[in-house]
């Protein structure tokens, strides 16, 4: 029914809270946030196993394709505390290879695999993004022509123009924007 690639950030700038300062005590990191929000996508995800063609890519300085792994298992998870040292964030290039997943996946020899399934791409993220060679005008014409709707979860509070370029890619493809700030209640 379904082919669903999460996309999630293992930069730097994860190491940090919300509001994008060090983490005091009592706070959580947005990695920490970030790795809540897989578990409980995970679940989701498992009462529908049967319908559901997952795949996984991870972000830093580099794109990490987990597609031949038991995502499911909770060891998968723990590979994600690790955060990449280097500043260098590839989220639109991520995205663009979520894309050529999707599309590698539903079509084999010019013929539609999967000619019935809803294609959609879920970025975890705080919306950095300053090594790119993808742009999201071109992100947005890929998704839209080939129909892959994509969801944001936004760890940020800021409001600057990769956040917004998040959003308007999320809507212009049909998908959602989800914005977490400090004050909520459960991931």
């Amino acid at each position: 029914e379904q082919i669903v690639v999460i996309c999630f950030d293992q930069s730097k700038s994860m190491k940090l809270n919300l509001k994008g300062k060090e983490v005091k005590e009592g706070e959580l990191s947005r990695s920490r946030i970030a790795i809540q929000l897989l578990h409980n996508l995970f679940n989701g995800f498992i009462k529908q196993w049967e319908s559901t063609l997952l795949k996984f890519i991870s972000f830093n300085s580099g794109l990490n394709c987990h597609q031949n792994k038991n995502i499911y298992l909770p060891e998968f998870l723990n590979e994600f505390n690790e955060i990449d040292s280097n500043d260098n964030t590839l989220l639109f290039d991520a995205l663009k290879e979520a894309g050529n997943l999707i599309n590698n996946i539903n079509i084999d020899n010019d013929e539609i695999c999967f000619p019935n399934a809803r294609t959609r791409i879920i970025i975890i993220s705080d919306g950095e993004d300053n090594h790119s060679d993808s742009s999201h005008e071109d992100l947005i014409d890929n998704f839209t022509l080939n129909g892959v709707i994509v969801d944001t979860i936004l760890l940020s509070e800021k409001d600057d123009e990769n956040t917004k370029k998040l959003c308007i890619l999320s809507k212009m493809t049909g998908g959602l924007c989800f914005k977490l700030t400090e004050n909520f209640k459960e991931v």
